[in-house]
């Protein structure tokens, strides 16, 4: 019995022997490649090998955002060491620019680099007094408008009658993210007009109609509005303007707002 003790302390003092080492020689491992790394004369020599000099940069972006914008924004990388190159600062250069959402850089030794851009997703376009802006998904403008955009063209419009000062930014993303997955594809929205708080309206492209609704209410209403759209009242020969500002019910008119 006393062996078996003797047997489980001297086990006990050489894992603890070997767990102590290791945690040494790791301390004292980053300490050296810190130093390597910091210590300019150091630094230059690691530099100056050859071996990890870059020859190759790869570059994968997305629309809108194209590999040659990308490359367009890089300083120059090809004959740098791969060693010291600093990623962090090649990052945040790269994420200043208006349409990138994040980016992944990757050093794939000896000599070659990865870079990924994934860029922002515009939901909206705000119309602001004579300029219009793309809206991401916070309702943080991206970028002004332009022809090279066309393609966003389907895009709903955001635009505000008064003071947007008591409006939160992501609002109108809200309204239309929530419209949108109650009604689908079935009633698209065109645009998001935001009056004077707490009230705002959004227009249907099909049908074309205009629906006025309230802060504090218009999330319960979707179902009213639901409804009316599905199956209009008959004595209504087309429905042009609903309400939705009343709890529990959705006013209809058939009379077009200027």
């Amino acid at each position: 019995m006393r062996l078996q003790l003797d047997s489980d302390t001297q086990s006990s003092s050489s894992l603890l022997q070997r767990i102590l080492f290791v945690g040494i020689f790791s301390i004292l491992l980053v300490g050296a490649v810190v130093f390597v790394v910091e210590h300019p004369k150091l630094k230059e020599t690691i530099a100056s090998i050859d071996w990890f000099h870059i020859q190759q940069v790869s570059v994968e972006a997305q629309w809108p955002t194209t590999e040659s914008e990308v490359r367009s924004w890089l300083p120059p990388l090809k004959g740098k060491s791969l060693l010291v190159l600093p990623v962090d600062e090649l990052i945040t250069l790269i994420r200043e620019k208006p349409w990138v959402e994040s980016v992944l850089v990757r050093k794939r030794y000896p000599d070659h680099i990865y870079i990924h851009v994934e860029p922002k997703k515009a939901v909206a376009i705000e119309v602001d007094k004579m300029d219009s802006y793309f809206l991401d998904h916070h309702g943080n403008k991206i970028e002004k408008v332009s022809q090279r955009f066309a393609r966003f063209s389907d895009l709903p419009y955001v635009r505000y009658s008064n003071s947007t000062a008591e409006w939160q930014k992501d609002y109108p993303i809200q309204i239309f993210d929530q419209f949108s997955q109650r009604l689908g594809e079935r009633y698209p929205i065109s645009q998001i007009v935001m009056d004077d708080y707490p009230y705002f309206r959004i227009f249907l492209s099909q049908p074309r109609v205009e629906v006025t609704c309230h802060a504090d209410t218009w999330q319960t209403q979707l179902p009213y509005l639901e409804k009316v759209l599905d199956n209009p009242p008959g004595q209504v020969s087309q429905i042009n303007k609903i309400s939705l500002v009343f709890p529990k019910k959705a006013v209809v008119r058939s009379r077009v707002s200027n």
